[in-house]
């Protein structure tokens, strides 16, 4: 059931789509997405990959060094929408196979809490960790263990995934599905076929106990033309979105001075990992516009990670950061308490949460 929400956002997205003189989607998958699934008529539609900051993976590589993996790597959220009851499944199904004798650990790199039965499920297989990593952590993550582990990424419902493009600029194995944004960014035949299954549990367990099962050394070749081809690509992409005019660091933009001096940011927070409330505060105070506040709206956390909250905003004086509590309801409504709290009348934008003044609508 849709509620009336939702159906103001179906209107408005419907009129915008229709309205507009180009409608630009990074991916073909998403563009039938919208058009076929949703029904949105899309003005004049463009499929335009995405900008990629490749300084964030370092320089590509140029050594590959494909072993039998030791190690299984998961990488996304405990949902249905990333696979992660399809991942449990096919891993239910490896039990016992000789292909799981060599991996010493099953590893989780995803957000959120693990449930004690998911757990209880994954240890009558393998041994298992479970990490909270910055985006920062996990780069260098992907560049120090690629050469020994397996990556599973069973997300098919990606519009434009940077998971798989940072998997595979940085040279990486990832079995991942067949369906979706995600065969796009990786745009390479051979890898494809070498590294995807259809998108169902069944057929994942095999391409896993399939890629085990392998000479590692029939990856290397693979493995590095992706990886050169997609960074050859990016580069491409990354050309087209330059500037020739840009804005030069520490200067502000040319804006009414009016709106540079009253800016407010509003933040919702559930259980969000404090590393990246520490990213967020480093771009805010490298911002060429100075906020006049910062708001944390922390949306019915759990009480533990309350404490750790309200240490961290105590370190972030600076930015004149404010921490209010509520209990949870929802993204939405933690976006309009952010917007109640800002102490000068005025607006916020709900996709980032910058209050512009009322006396310069947008």
């Amino acid at each position: 059931m849709y509620g009336p929400d939702d159906v103001r956002s179906a209107i408005k997205d419907r009129f915008i789509f229709e309205q507009v003189d180009q409608v630009k989607v990074p991916s073909s998958y998403l563009l039938e997405l919208m058009s076929q699934e949703y029904g949105y008529t899309l003005h004049n539609p463009v499929v335009q990959r995405l900008p990629f900051d490749l300084d964030q993976v370092g320089e590509m590589p140029t050594h590959f060094a494909c072993k039998r993996p030791k190690k299984l790597a998961y990488i996304g959220k405990f949902s249905p929408l990333k696979g992660w009851p399809d991942f449990l499944q096919a891993l239910e199904r490896l039990r016992g196979s000789p292909c799981l004798r060599e991996i010493s650990q099953l590893i989780m790199l995803c957000p959120g809490n693990l449930a004690t039965e998911d757990r209880a499920r994954i240890e009558a297989v393998l041994p298992c960790t479970h990490h909270h990593l910055s985006h920062a952590e996990m780069i260098r993550f992907l560049a120090d263990n690629r050469d020994d582990t397996l990556f599973v990424v069973p997300s098919g419902s990606e519009s434009y995934s940077f998971v798989f493009l940072e998997l595979i600029l940085t040279g990486c194995r990832v079995v991942g599905y067949r369906r979706g944004g995600a065969l796009e960014v990786v745009s390479d035949d051979a890898y494809i076929d070498q590294f995807f299954a259809a998108p169902n549990p069944v057929d994942l367990a095999g391409k896993i106990e399939a890629v085990l099962n392998e000479d590692p050394a029939a990856h290397v070749s693979i493995v590095a033309q992706a990886t050169q081809n997609v960074w050859a690509r990016q580069r491409q992409i990354n050309r087209m979105f330059q500037t020739t005019d840009p804005i030069e660091t520490g200067k502000r933009p040319n804006w009414p001075s009016d709106w540079l001096d009253d800016v407010s940011v509003s933040t919702p927070v559930y259980n969000t990992p404090i590393s990246f409330l520490q990213e967020l505060a480093a771009s805010l105070r490298a911002s060429s516009i100075a906020v006049r506040e910062w708001i944390l709206v922390n949306d019915g956390s759990a009480p533990d990670y309350a404490r750790d909250l309200q240490v961290f905003a105590d370190t972030c004086a600076d930015l004149n950061t404010r921490l209010v509590h509520q209990s949870n309801k929802g993204l939405a409504g933690a976006r309009n308490r952010g917007l109640a709290e800002s102490r000068p009348c005025g607006r916020i934008d709900s996709g980032i949460g910058l209050r512009i003044p009322r006396r310069n609508p947008v």
